[in-house]
């Protein structure tokens, strides 16, 4: 095997010419400047962005509602819950955007196809079906790459991913 003898750019590519943008993102676009809530570009004023109040109906096949506060713009999202099997995804301001929401046991991912956001406000993200309920508290798994983009392309880092109380 071949092993690099020069040095390894931020991407770990040896000799490579990836770099770390204002915003400390290997091959990022920032350009500019890098505020300190980690927006290019960006006003410094930092808010958090909610995804919490899940509401579980209380049944054996039932439903859970993602409720979602945002400040800006959401284009796409992705995340994993736990303590449920999830079997269906609709409505909410998801749909409303004309989002394409893919679902699997544990994960769901929406975007939309046409370049349509979900403006920022507060509302049902999405709710899904739901069955094998294990009885333990339903969250957003921690150990997952939990993701919400900005319609600029950028995963929002503060977030705060709740569970089922």
């Amino acid at each position: 095997s071949t092993y690099c003898t020069g040095v390894c750019d931020c991407a770990g590519v040896c000799d490579g010419d990836a770099v770390e943008d204002e915003c400390g993102i290997c091959g990022g676009i920032c350009d500019t400047f890098c505020d300190e809530c980690g927006v290019c570009g960006g006003d410094g004023i930092c808010t958090k962005v909610y995804v919490t109040n899940l509401i579980l109906e209380n049944s054996s096949t039932g439903t859970i509602d993602i409720y979602m506060v945002n400040v800006v713009g959401i284009a796409a999202f992705q995340f994993e819950l736990t303590g449920l099997t999830i079997i269906g995804a609709s409505g909410g301001t998801a749909e409303s955007a004309s989002f394409s929401v893919s679902y699997s046991d544990s994960r769901a991912i929406g975007f939309s196809l046409i370049g349509a956001n979900i403006p920022a406000g507060e509302g049902i993200l999405t709710q899904l079906s739901f069955s094998n309920y294990s009885g333990d508290n339903i969250c957003f798994n921690s150990s997952f790459e939990n993701i919400l983009s900005s319609i600029d392309g950028i995963n929002i880092q503060d977030i705060v991913w709740g569970c089922l109380e």
